[in-house]
C-alpha cells in the first residue's frame, strides 16, 4: 500500500494516513512512526528558578534552550518550591510563556514536564481543506452548507488533532448535546458538565480516584481511592479505603488497588515498592514502628521528589514511634511527590514533668518549692499541657481536664478562686485541646464546641461581655478546630479553614485592620488558615500553602518584617515552607520549616533567640540545626525538641525554668537531660512519652 505523504513537510509535521489510521512525523530527514502517548513525548522543561525574584510572573518555556508552545495548560506538570501547581488557578499559558498568578519567591525550586505533542488547527492553512480534496463516499454538502458524514465502517469520523465546536453539537436523538457557546455538555436532564462543576442525579461507578468530591445527588461506588478529606455532601459515611501491610525483607510491594491509606507495620529493614498505581493517586502512608529500640529503615523508590530539599523524612526509632507521610502521583507512578505530614515519638505512657518557679503551686507538687530540674507530676496518662501566668491546664488520654496553680481570676475553671498546688479535675470527659496564657483559659471538646473561663476585662472570653467566669462557659458554634490565647486576646480556627479573633486589640493583634476591642469572635479574612499562636500583643499564623503571616505589636521586630512597624492585618513573612510556629513569648517569635530548621526574631534581652548574643532581630534568623521538631516560646525563654526526642532550652533562668539544675542564663540552646520529650507547655511543663 503506497502512502501519499505531503510535499515539502516542515520539521515535526504530523501526517495521518486516512486508510490505515497510522500517524507519522517528519524528523527533518525521513517520516517516522508517531504516537502521542509514547514516553518519548514527555519532555522535561528547562529550569527557570534562577529568574524567580518574587516580582516577575511571566517566564519563557523552553526545552534545551528551544521555545515550546503548549496548546493547553493540561499538557504541563509544574512544581514550584516542591508544591504542585494547579492549572488556571496557579498558572496559565500565553504562547510560549508560562504566567504565574503569584510571583514565585527567590530561592524556590522549579521543575516541569510537557506531556505529549498537540497540533493546533491554526497550523493548517486556510482553504487547504475543501470538499474536492476529500475522498468520495465521505462528507457531502447540501445547498444550505450542512455536512453529512456517512460511513460503512465502525468509525465514520476520525479526528486526529484538535477540534472546536463553536455552536451546538447534538449526538444521537438529541439527548446528548455539546454547547460551544455556553461551554456545557448535557446528557438529557440528568447530567450537566460545565466550568462550574458536575451536576448529576444518580452516579454509579466501580471506583472514585482523588480527594475532593461534591455531590448533590446519589453516588454508588465499590471503591473510593484517595484521602477522602474533600468528600462533602455524602449522605452515608464514606471512609477512604485502607490496607494494613507488614514490612518484609528485602522488598515490601504495596498493591495500591487495595487502598490508598496504608497502615505500615515497620518490623524490619525494607525497600518499599508500589504496584497497580492509578493515573492520579495520593497515598497516606502511616508508618508504625515495632515496640523495640532496634533501628528500622525504609528505602524509598528513587523517583520520589521529597519536599525536604530532595531528602526523605527521617524516621523516629523510638519504640512505638509513628509517622504520617503523604505521596502523590499524577502520571501513574512515573513521578512521585512526597512530604512528611506528622511525626510522633511514641504512643505509650505519657509522663508530665515540671520545673522552675513555684510560688503559686504551679509545679503540681503539693508545695511551693522551686525546682531547677524536671520533677514528675503524679500520673502516667498525660496527653497535653498548657501553662499561663502561674496556672496550668493539662489533659489525660481519657479526655479528662485538670488544673492547678494561681486562681485569682477563676482561670482554673473550678467554680472558685482557690489556689491549688496539685492537679484538680474540671468536670467532663470529652476535653480535646487547651490554651492558658494569662489568667484566662480556652478549651475545646471532641464535639467541636469551644469553652472559656477566667479573667475577661478585655472580652477575651468571647461572651459578648466583660464578666469574669470561674467555670467553663460555651462560645457559640460546634465546628471549632484549633485554639490559642495571647496576653489578653483569643484566636481560634474552624473546620472550614476560617480564622476568628476577639479580646484586646490596642496593637492590632486581632488582625481586623483596626484597633477596636471585640467581645465576641470576628473573622479574619481567608479560608485556608492552618495553625495559630498568640503572643503577648502579637499573633502568628500559617496557611495550608506553607506561608507564614504576622500582625500586632512590632516594637522589637517580632513580626519578622525587617522593620518595626505595627500591623493590624496579616502581613506575610517571606517563604512557603513554614511548618510550626510559636509567639507565646513576651515579644519574640519562633517558627520551624519543613526542612527541620528553626528560625527566630524579635526581643532578645535575655538571649531567648538562641543566637549566642542579646541582639534584637526584625527578620527571621536561623538557630543551628536541621532536626528541630516541637517549639515553644515563653515570656523570656524558649524551648524546642528535636526529632531524636531530646529537649533543649535557652533564655531567662532566674528560677531554674530552663531545667538545667542551675539558674544560669543561656543565650544558645542547651539540652535538658533525657530523651522521649515531645511537647512543652507553659513556662515550666514538658511531656515525655515512652
Amino acid at each position: 500500500m503506497a502512502l501519499n505523504f505531503p510535499d515539502s513537510p516542515t520539521l515535526n509535521q504530523i501526517y495521518t494516513d486516512s486508510t490505515s489510521g497510522f500517524s507519522y512525523q517528519w524528523n527533518g530527514s525521513v517520516w517516522i512512526s508517531y504516537s502521542a502517548s509514547t514516553t518519548s513525548n514527555i519532555t522535561e522543561l528547562d529550569d527557570i528558578s534562577s529568574s524567580f525574584n518574587g516580582v516577575t510572573t511571566t517566564f519563557a518555556l523552553t526545552v534545551s534552550g528551544t521555545a515550546v508552545t503548549p496548546v493547553t495548560t493540561n499538557q504541563l506538570l509544574i512544581s514550584v518550591g516542591g508544591v504542585m501547581q494547579n492549572p488556571t488557578n496557579d498558572f496559565y499559558i500565553s504562547g510560549s510563556n508560562i504566567v504565574f498568578t503569584t510571583a514565585p519567591a527567590a530561592g524556590l525550586t522549579f521543575f516541569g514536564y510537557l506531556l505529549g505533542t498537540a497540533l493546533p488547527l491554526t497550523t493548517i492553512a486556510d482553504g487547504s481543506v475543501t470538499p474536492v480534496k476529500l475522498s468520495t463516499g465521505g462528507p457531502s454538502w447540501d445547498t444550505d452548507g450542512d455536512v453529512t458524514i456517512t460511513g460503512t465502517g465502525t468509525t465514520a469520523l476520525l479526528v486526529n488533532g484538535n477540534a472546536r465546536v463553536t455552536g451546538i453539537l447534538t449526538v444521537g436523538t438529541g439527548s446528548v448535546t455539546i454547547n460551544g457557546v455556553t461551554d456545557r455538555i448535557n446528557v438529557g436532564s440528568g447530567l450537566t458538565l460545565s466550568s462550574s462543576g458536575i451536576t448529576a442525579g444518580v452516579v454509579t461507578a466501580t471506583s472514585f480516584v482523588g480527594n475532593s468530591l461534591n455531590v448533590s445527588g446519589v453516588i454508588t461506588a465499590t471503591t473510593f481511592v484517595g484521602s477522602g478529606s474533600g468528600l462533602t455532601g455524602i449522605i452515608t459515611s464514606v471512609n477512604p479505603v485502607g490496607q494494613t501491610t507488614t514490612s518484609v525483607s528485602p522488598t515490601t510491594t504495596i498493591d495500591l488497588s487495595l487502598g490508598s491509606v496504608v497502615y505500615f507495620n515497620h518490623t524490619t529493614n525494607t525497600t518499599v515498592a508500589f504496584a497497580n498505581t492509578a493515573t492520579t493517586q495520593e497515598i497516606t502512608f502511616i508508618r508504625q514502628k515495632d515496640n523495640t529500640a532496634t533501628e528500622r529503615t525504609i528505602t524509598w523508590p528513587t523517583n520520589i521528589r521529597w519536599s525536604n530539599f530532595g531528602k526523605p523524612p527521617g524516621l523516629n526509632q523510638n519504640a512505638n514511634s509513628s509517622s504520617v507521610i503523604n505521596l502523590l502521583t499524577r502520571d501513574a507512578g512515573l513521578n512521585w511527590y512526597g512530604w512528611e505530614d506528622q511525626s510522633f515519638i511514641g504512643n505509650g505512657v505519657g509522663y508530665l514533668f515540671a520545673f522552675g518557679l513555684n510560688n503559686s503551686g504551679q509545679l503540681g507538687q503539693n508545695n511551693t518549692t522551686y525546682r531547677s530540674s524536671p520533677i514528675q507530676i503524679p500520673g502516667t496518662t498525660w496527653s497535653s499541657v498548657s501553662g499561663g501566668y502561674r496556672s496550668i491546664l493539662a489533659t489525660k488520654t481519657d479526655g479528662t481536664l485538670w488544673a492547678w496553680g494561681l486562681n485569682g481570676s477563676g482561670q482554673l475553671g473550678l467554680n472558685n478562686r482557690t489556689q491549688y498546688s496539685s492537679p484538680i479535675q474540671i468536670p467532663g470527659t470529652t476535653w480535646s485541646s487547651i490554651s492558658n496564657i494569662n489568667s484566662f483559659s480556652l478549651a475545646t471538646k471532641t464535639d467541636g464546641t469551644l469553652w472559656s473561663w477566667g479573667l475577661n476585662q478585655q472580652g477575651q472570653l468571647g461572651q459578648s461581655n466583660t464578666t469574669p467566669y470561674s467555670s467553663p462557659v460555651q462560645i457559640p458554634g460546634t465546628t471549632w478546630s484549633s485554639i490559642n490565647s495571647g496576653g489578653a486576646h483569643s484566636l481560634a480556627t474552624k473546620t472550614d479553614g476560617t480564622l476568628w479573633s476577639w479580646g484586646y486589640n490596642a496593637f492590632g493583634q486581632l488582625g481586623q485592620n483596626n484597633r477596636t476591642q471585640f467581645n465576641s469572635p470576628v473573622q479574619i479574612p481567608g479560608t485556608t488558615w492552618s495553625s495559630i499562636d498568640g503572643g503577648q500583643y502579637h499573633t502568628l499564623a500559617t496557611k495550608t500553602d506553607g506561608t507564614l503571616w504576622s500582625w500586632g505589636l512590632n516594637q522589637f521586630g517580632q513580626l519578622g518584617q525587617n522593620n518595626r512597624t505595627y500591623a493590624s492585618s496579616p502581613v506575610q513573612i517571606p517563604g512557603t515552607t513554614w511548618r510550626s510556629i510559636s509567639s507565646g513569648g513576651q515579644n519574640h517569635s519562633m517558627a520551624s520549616k519543613t526542612d527541620g530548621t528553626l528560625w527566630v526574631c524579635g526581643y532578645n534581652n535575655q538571649g531567648q533567640l538562641g543566637q549566642n548574643n542579646r541582639i534584637n532581630y526584625s527578620s527571621p534568623v536561623q538557630i543551628p540545626g536541621t532536626t528541630w521538631s516541637f517549639i515553644s516560646s515563653r515570656s523570656y525563654n524558649s524551648f524546642a525538641t528535636k526529632t531524636d526526642g531530646t529537649l533543649w532550652s535557652w533564655g531567662y533562668n532566674s528560677f531554674g525554668q530552663l531545667g538545667q539544675n542551675n539558674t544560669t542564663q543561656f543565650s544558645s540552646p542547651v539540652q535538658i537531660p533525657g530523651t522521649g520529650w515531645s511537647f512543652v507547655g507553659g513556662d515550666t511543663m514538658a511531656l515525655q512519652f515512652s
